[in-house]
């Protein structure tokens, strides 16, 4: 199994869990982020050298920096600022640009999906107990799991060339 391949496997049941809470509950437990960068640690260990391990993890650290700032000043959601930086090392290095490109497009998205579905009658009906759909604030965690399971599952396919 290659590291791309790996990586998805890993990662894409965390974005499916972050999709389901985010769209419910409008929150992203602190457990899942905590869970998914130990995760990296292990996988990466097995797969990547480990000053690429520490590269990332820090770029991860760093992530989580900048993001909280702009939390703080009421930018970004707390929860989505330690899903990204969780998320952060799993990014190949010579991606960082396709991947915020990735982000930006999936994160427009989600908003139109999820406002559009949120006003189908079936739809809320179905799930009445989902904050989303009357909350004021956009439930970002939706379109940042698309853009990571995208991401992942695009290197997986390509075996690993994204540009090019």
């Amino acid at each position: 199994m290659t590291a791309d391949i790996a990586f998805l496997v890993v990662v894409l049941p965390f974005t499916i869990y972050a999709t389901w809470t985010d769209l419910r509950f409008m929150k992203l437990k602190n457990v899942m982020n905590i869970a998914l960068a130990a995760s990296f640690v292990v996988v990466g260990l097995i797969y990547l050298p480990i000053d690429q391990v520490a590269f990332r993890f820090g770029v991860g650290i760093g992530v989580f920096v900048v993001l909280i700032f702009l939390s703080a000043a009421g930018v970004f959601g707390g929860g989505d600022a330690k899903y990204l930086a969780a998320l952060a090392p799993w990014v190949w290095p010579e991606d960082y640009m396709a991947f915020c490109f990735m982000l930006s497009c999936t994160l427009l998205l989600a908003l139109v999906v999820q406002r559009a579905i949120g006003r189908i009658a079936w739809v809320r009906n179905a799930t009445p107990e989902w904050t989303s759909w009357t909350h004021t604030k956009i439930p970002m965690g939706y379109g940042i799991s698309g853009a990571m399971a995208l991401y992942l599952a695009m290197r997986a396919l390509t075996g690993g060339v994204l540009i090019g």
